[in-house]
């Protein structure tokens, strides 16, 4: 899991997580959004289960940003 910075002409600064499969190397999750904030990776983390079904025996790497620390992302 990881927030990648991408720069637009219109809106700035705008962020774009993703949650990758690491076994099968492909994105099952994304989020893009104006502001970087729990949200952004909550969205993310939705979609990857949904595409994944079964999540008995799967880890979750990720930064040590706030966005990943907060009550809701654990």
């Amino acid at each position: 899991m990881d927030i990648t910075y991408v720069w637009t002409v219109y809106e700035g600064w705008t962020y774009m997580a993703s949650v990758m499969d690491m076994h099968f190397r492909l994105i099952i999750g994304n989020s893009y959004q104006k502001h970087m904030c729990k949200e952004i990776v909550l969205e993310s983390l939705r979609q990857a289960v949904y595409k994944t079904h079964d999540t008995r025996g799967i880890m979750v790497q990720s930064g040590l940003g706030n966005q990943y620390l907060s009550y809701d992302v654990e």
